[in-house]
C-alpha cells in the first residue's frame, strides 16, 4: 500500500508539530484495533515507555528539591488519561483515528481511553521515525507548553482518594476499598477510623492502611494519602 501525504495528513502534522520521514508509521499510529490486524497496539507499548520517560526527565531537571514522592504525584497527573485524551482534542488527533465501523458507530473517536491510547501511540511513532530522544521530547513538551508551569505543577490539584484512584488505573491495579473500623469519643468530638485496603504491584501483596478523623469521608482521604504514599515508595518486585 502507498501511503500519500494529502491535505489532511500535512495539517495533522502540522498539529502534531512533526514531520514524518515515513507516513506508514504515522498510519499505523492512527489505526485502532477494531480497525485492521496492523494496528497501534505495540507502538502504543513503546510511546507509553518514552512518554514516561521524557516527563520524568523533565520534573527531574526542573525541580531539583522536589522529592521522589511528589515528582510521582505530578508524573502520575501529567500522563493520565484523561490529560491525554485532551491533548489529542487539542492536536485534532481525533479526526484522524482509524476505527472499525462499530466503534465508529459508537463515536470511539471521542472516548477518552481511545484517545489516549492513540497519542500514545502517535509518541511511539514519532520516536522510531525521528530515531531521536531529543527531537521526540522536543515535540512532546510542546504539547504540554501550558500545563508545565512550575506554581501549578507543584500545587495539589486533586485530593488524596482521587489521587490514589488514579494513580493505580494508570498502572492497571485494583482500585482501594474503604472499610468503617469505629467511631469513638461523645457526638460533638467523634473520631471516625475507616481503613484503606488495595494490592500492590504483584497484585498479590495485600496492602492495608488506616486513617482517622472527624468525620467519615476525613478518615477516608488520611487513609487514602497513607496508601497513596506507601505504594509510590514501595517499588514492584524484580
Amino acid at each position: 500500500m502507498e501511503y500519500c501525504e494529502n491535505e489532511d495528513v500535512k495539517i495533522l502534522q502540522d498539529h502534531i508539530g512533526y514531520k514524518f520521514n515515513n507516513l506508514k508509521t504515522l498510519y499505523r499510529s492512527l489505526t485502532h484495533r477494531s480497525a485492521s490486524f496492523a494496528h497501534n497496539e505495540r507502538l502504543e507499548f513503546l510511546g507509553d515507555s518514552v512518554l514516561n520517560l521524557i516527563v520524568t526527565n523533565f520534573l527531574y531537571k526542573r525541580h531539583p528539591t522536589c522529592d521522589e514522592g511528589r515528582m510521582s504525584r505530578i508524573r502520575s497527573n501529567l500522563v493520565k488519561k484523561n490529560t491525554l485524551s485532551e491533548i489529542a482534542m487539542e492536536l485534532k488527533i481525533w479526526k484522524f483515528i482509524k476505527l472499525g465501523s462499530g466503534e465508529f458507530r459508537n463515536q470511539g473517536f471521542l472516548k477518552r481511553s481511545i484517545l489516549s491510547d492513540t497519542l500514545e501511540a502517535v509518541v511511539g511513532a514519532i520516536f522510531l521515525d525521528s530515531n531521536s530522544m531529543k527531537e521526540t521530547e522536543i515535540t512532546v513538551l510542546n504539547w504540554y507548553h501550558n500545563r508545565m508551569d512550575p506554581v501549578d505543577l507543584l500545587k495539589n490539584k486533586k485530593d488524596p482518594k482521587t489521587e490514589l484512584q488514579e494513580y493505580l488505573q494508570k498502572l492497571h491495579l485494583p482500585l482501594p476499598k474503604y472499610r468503617f473500623l469505629s467511631s469513638t469519643g461523645h457526638d460533638h468530638e467523634k473520631k471516625f477510623t475507616i481503613s484503606c485496603q488495595t494490592y500492590g504491584f504483584d497484585k498479590t501483596n495485600y496492602l492495608i492502611t488506616v486513617g482517622i478523623g472527624k468525620n467519615c469521608k476525613e478518615a477516608e482521604q488520611s487513609a487514602a494519602k497513607d496508601m497513596f504514599e506507601k505504594i509510590i515508595n514501595r517499588p514492584p518486585s524484580s
